[in-house]
């Protein structure tokens, strides 16, 4: 989709909206909007809350298994003999 084909269906998205918020019927669609948005606006709010923390832990539990793995490796390259490459 280009930048011109939004604006324009933005734009009609736009004008849409404000012929209903004219209409006999526009209050009601109001307090209907209102809320649907101020419940989209909790659910995306528990969505958030609920996947903020396992995405922390799994950034940390990630993170450690780097910094073991890079001190095995650290530690095993020490001890082991290095062989002559022909």
């Amino acid at each position: 989709m280009d930048a011109s084909n939004v604006i324009q269906k933005m734009d009609g998205l736009t004008k849409t909206i404000e012929h209903l918020m004219v209409s006999p019927g526009g209050k009601q669609l109001e307090q209907i909007l209102d809320k649907s948005v101020d419940r989209v606006e909790k659910e995306g709010e528990k969505i958030i809350d609920y996947t903020f923390r396992p995405t922390v832990l799994l950034i940390m539990i990630c993170l450690a298994g780097y910094i073991g793995a890079r001190l095995a490796y650290d530690y095993l390259a020490g001890k082991l003999p290095l062989r002559d490459r022909k």
